[in-house]
């Protein structure tokens, strides 16, 4: 008899053999648990050289968690759904916010506010994200959580700002207003808080702003005030975008985001080496990554 075949999706499956069963990888759920949303149990910094990751076995695999006032840039692959970022952003944020530390996200411009604090909001205290919490959206929006929800903020010019700006910023261009409404931002947040963690999506800074030199120069500025203040700054970008090349060559730790067969694999490769798939978990009612040897 004539043997029959049938269409094989995926001709190799990574799996893992970790205590002692095995298992295939799967693709990174979306999934919100609606029904088990808890609040946020931070991870205490009781290290006077490094913040949590807000994951405990994250900050293992770390060796102590990230450095304070450290550079991290992250790496996602073209064909790597940014949603891979969530597991591990969210538990960076409200980590830093519950532990009244300041948190300043700038989101990638086609993103509505709400599609980022849908995964923060439900986590932590509304007074504790009132204070501490600021998200920019799409165009250079600013939004303010109040009480739990989003409010539209129109944001000034700020004549405290570091003089030194003009030696980075030195002619006029719709990115150095942008920038500036950052700093802004930041210094804001830091009135009430020593600390703050500021995460930013580059690529999409470079799209809407086609101007390398001052986009370069930004990443150098707030990268030193990062370290001088001995805050934290996470950093996002894809391939063969330029940013991408200074963020990795500035930071303490990069780590890359890529699809191997079917799978989303996070490997650190600077300074120290690991490779792991990741996967999202809500077992603890909030947005959580989880790391699975491979075999």
């Amino acid at each position: 008899e004539k043997l029959k075949g049938t269409h094989i999706s995926r001709a190799k499956i990574p799996f893992t053999l970790e205590d002692g069963r095995f298992k295939t990888f799967t693709r990174l759920s979306h999934k919100i648990s609606h029904n088990n949303l808890k609040p946020f149990i931070p991870v205490i910094d009781n290290n006077e050289f490094y913040y949590s990751s807000g994951n405990i076995k994250l900050d293992k695999k770390l060796n102590g968690g990230f450095r304070k006032g450290s550079i991290i840039s992250v790496e996602i692959e073209e064909d790597v759904d940014r949603f891979v970022f969530v597991p591990l952003f969210s538990p960076i944020v409200l980590n830093f916010i519950c532990q009244d530390k300041g948190a300043l996200v700038i989101s990638a411009s086609d993103q509505y506010a709400s599609a980022v604090t849908k995964y923060l909001s439900p986590h932590v205290n509304p007074e504790r994200l009132t204070k501490f919490f600021r998200i920019i959206g799409g165009a250079g929006v600013d939004y303010n959580l109040i009480n739990g929800k989003i409010r539209n903020e129109t944001i000034g010019q700020n004549n405290s700002l570091d003089k030194d700006l003009d030696k980075v910023l030195y002619n006029e261009n719709p990115f150095n207003n942008v920038f500036m409404k950052w700093l802004q931002i930041y210094n804001n947040l830091k009135e009430n808080s020593t600390n703050c963690v500021i995460t930013i999506d580059y690529s999409f800074v470079e799209l809407d702003y086609p101007n390398e030199p001052l986009i370069q120069k930004s990443i150098i500025e707030l990268s030193r005030r990062v370290r001088k203040f001995n805050d934290l700054l996470i950093t996002v970008s894809r391939p063969n975008y330029r940013s991408l090349d200074v963020l990795k060559s500035i930071s303490d730790i990069h780590i890359k985001l890529f699809e191997h067969n079917g799978a989303v694999m996070m490997a650190a490769i600077k300074p120290q080496l690991f490779f792991y798939n990741i996967q999202n978990d809500y077992g603890e009612g909030y947005p959580k990554a989880v790391f699975l040897d491979s075999t």
